[in-house]
């Protein structure tokens, strides 16, 4: 059983689809996502006038918009299965308005207490 359980490293907490989440974890993960996102735009900002720097930060922001797609996606799945749900129910990130409201619920919804198909409560 030990040998289904994820290794928990920064590479399966953004890119792994497998396992269950906290949601101190997940929010922690989320803060980080959008303090790096905040970091960009204020590099864009600042770019001003200087258009390779533009360029180049707005490549970067594009870059980095590849990865938080896929890396929330990670981080919602996880929540999703720790929450003993479908991770069907991604799909209803993408539905406008709704998201917002599911998003809280990922942040909010205490653990399921016990162990699941996806393995037992994040830390204990």
């Amino acid at each position: 059983m030990a040998a289904d359980r994820p290794v928990l490293s920064l590479k399966w907490l953004f890119f792994g689809f497998r396992g269950r989440i906290a949601r101190k974890s997940f929010a922690l993960a989320v803060l980080l996502q959008l303090t790096l996102l905040t970091l960009l735009v204020y590099q864009a900002v600042q770019a001003g006038d200087d258009e390779g720097r533009q360029v180049l930060v707005g490549f970067a922001i594009m870059a980095f918009g590849l990865f938080l797609v896929w890396s929330l996606a990670a981080l919602s799945i996880k929540r999703l299965h720790d929450l003993n749900h479908p991770a069907a129910l991604i799909a209803l990130l993408f539905v406008p308005m709704i998201n917002w409201a599911i998003f809280l619920y990922l942040m909010l919804k205490p653990s399921y207490p016990d162990a699941n198909d996806h393995g037992p409560p994040p830390f204990g």
